[in-house]
């Protein structure tokens, strides 16, 4: 896919290439990228693998703020 879009730049004069088609051919890239990751982790051992997963989990689970232990609780002043 890398060379298709190599050869999409090559082929249009860089003046030419406006960003609707440069984000296009990106977003084709990475998606086919996405869908060999798999494979690639496969062929990873373990440690590296595991290292790799850890470092793509913020891109997929939302960031934990801690909340103060007041938000939600009644106020009670007889403590």
């Amino acid at each position: 896919m890398m060379n298709k879009c190599l050869k999409s730049l090559k082929n249009n004069k860089m003046s030419q290439i406006i960003t609707k088609d440069l984000r296009e051919l990106l977003k084709e890239t990475l998606q086919e990228e996405i869908e060999n990751l798999p494979t690639y982790l496969q062929s990873l051992n373990e440690k590296d693998r595991l290292n790799i997963i850890i470092k793509l989990m913020p891109f997929v689970f939302p960031k934990i703020e801690t909340a103060p232990s007041t938000i939600g609780e009644p106020f009670l002043s007889n403590w």
